[in-house]
């Protein structure tokens, strides 16, 4: 379970972001994500430099930041641990780098990402279920949800059916012209570093959920 200020496919971007020995001429722009310690645990990202969020050091929650290797090829580093960055105009040194993975269809290029924490901009709760008994555990999330944050709907949404109405003009597309990709082939889950997955892996894969984050505070309590 982990908390984020955006599902993975609807990640926002900022060009308000600097870095140690940037060219003041360069032009900005990156996708960039608020999560929690759990997040790169909870996809499987790897990371390939460095390390990854810990509350082991509470400085990470205010001056560490993790880019993806796409943002250091872009800010053109070749050691990027350590390095100093702005974000937002909240100072900060790089940590660890992520394997690229995919956020967006795969017809796209892995953009430049820069992941920091801060709790005030958590907006979804992304639970990973086990696919064996979606029935149980959604009915476990809904009753501690109920009881941890009476007063609000138990609304949620599973995030391989975003990733299906995604695909699905590609794969309209893909039917009413010469198909460069065939997209009756696609990513069940696709961050992950851009492999194309078969639908016929959901009886194993884990699904993720989301989930509004109204219940953060005492939600993640109860898990």
């Amino acid at each position: 379970m982990t908390f984020a200020s955006a599902p993975p496919h609807l990640l926002l971007n900022v060009n308000n972001f600097e870095w140690e020995g940037m060219d003041t001429d360069k032009e900005v722009e990156l996708n960039f994500l608020y999560i929690d310690h759990d997040y790169a645990e909870t996809f499987d990202l790897e990371i390939v430099q460095g390390r990854d969020f810990s509350e082991e050091y509470p400085t990470d929650a205010s001056e560490a930041y993790i880019v993806n290797e796409s943002a250091v090829r872009f800010m053109g580093m070749t050691d990027p641990i350590g390095k100093r960055v702005v974000l937002a105009g909240r100072e900060g040194r790089i940590i660890g780098v992520v394997k690229d993975f995919n956020h967006k269809p795969l017809i796209f290029d892995i953009s430049p990402m820069v992941m920091g924490i801060r709790p005030s901009w958590y907006y979804d709760l992304l639970i990973k279920v086990n696919p064996r008994d979606i029935e149980g555990s959604l009915a476990y999330i809904e009753k501690v949800f109920k009881e941890t944050s009476p007063g609000f709907p138990f609304w949620y949404q599973f995030l391989d059916d975003w990733f299906e109405m995604i695909y699905l003009p590609l794969k309209i597309m893909n039917m009413c012209s010469s198909p460069v990709w065939d997209y009756s082939v696609w990513p069940r889950s696709f961050w992950n570093r851009g492999e194309k997955r078969s639908a016929s892996v959901r009886s194993w894969e884990p699904r993720y959920l989301e989930l509004c984050s109204c219940c953060r505070g005492s939600f993640s309590k109860s898990f």
